[in-house]
């Protein structure tokens, strides 16, 4: 009798025992379902906040450089803003004074003066509706490392004369004939009264750290912050007003230095199709 209640108890304990095991292994699986859920709920919910994390920084990584101010591109009268967002080219207007035209055969129109301004630069001038854009440029181009001296700006048509008058001297000092010294001369220098700087909307630049007062000279295209002004003036409403391999439109030779104000919109779209203000205004 012993003996069968000591095989009764053995099977009821390893019943039991069985039984347990199947409860753990329930419990155990219901534990990792829930982990397993868990996990896949976070994976989720940081790979979404991830995404956005991520749009946040590649915009801001992309934003690094400064953009032209809006004070610069209101000051050409146009609306700032990159030149891609523009939907349309810009409607050119001939008796906008931001596209007069001064050259060779272009003298200024009798009795012109215009309204002068001093710039940051002491004793220069520019026109006072485009001189804040001048002011702007300029103090943007040193803060990025690249610093700039005024050579000339504003130029009344007696300095002109003066200027021209003694460069065709030099060239007859060398050999030249009167005509031959004067058509050289008017290469370099615009004979009064067709001279861009007589408009107070041009100015010569060089680097700072090549101005030595020796003159201007085509090899300073070479000099590297010409890389930053050529890439950023159009944001400012200027253009290199007298391109290389343009000499036979414009009728001056390539100078790498002189610089033509002619409002943000406008610049752009010269800028963007490499032609000069001449043939720009040709599409009129």
């Amino acid at each position: 009798m012993a003996g069968k209640n000591m095989r009764v108890r053995r099977y009821k304990s390893g019943k039991n025992y069985f039984w347990r095991r199947v409860l753990v292994a329930v419990l155990a699986l219901a534990l990792l379902a829930a982990l397993i859920v868990g996990a896949v709920a976070l994976i989720r919910h940081f790979s979404s906040g991830g995404d956005r994390g991520g749009a946040s920084s590649t915009n801001t990584s992309t934003n690094t450089s400064t953009p032209p101010s809006s004070s610069a591109a209101a000051a050409g009268g146009s609306a700032a803003g990159s030149s891609s967002q523009t939907s349309s080219a810009p409607t050119i207007d001939k008796s906008d004074w931001r596209l007069l035209l001064v050259g060779p055969n272009d003298p200024l129109p009798s009795g012109y003066v215009p309204q002068v301004v001093d710039t940051d630069y002491e004793g220069y001038q520019f026109d006072s509706r485009a001189v804040d854009a001048f002011n702007q440029m300029m103090a943007d181009a040193a803060a990025s490392g690249n610093r700039f001296w005024v050579v000339s700006s504003y130029r009344t048509v007696a300095r002109s004369k003066e200027l021209y008058e003694g460069k065709v001297q030099e060239y007859v000092d060398q050999g030249y004939s009167q005509q031959e010294a004067e058509e050289e001369a008017a290469q370099w220098i615009a004979p009064p009264g067709t001279s861009e700087h007589n408009a107070g909307l041009s100015a010569d630049l060089v680097p700072a750290a090549y101005f030595d007062g020796v003159g201007l000279e085509q090899v300073l295209e070479d000099e590297p912050e010409y890389q930053w002004l050529w890439s950023h003036c159009a944001d400012y409403g200027f253009i290199l007003r007298f391109p290389k391999g343009k000499e036979d439109v414009t009728g001056i030779h390539y100078e790498p230095w002189h610089f033509r104000y002619v409002g943000v919109e406008h610049a752009r779209e010269i800028t963007r199709r490499g032609i000069t203000l001449e043939e720009y205004l040709a599409q009129a």
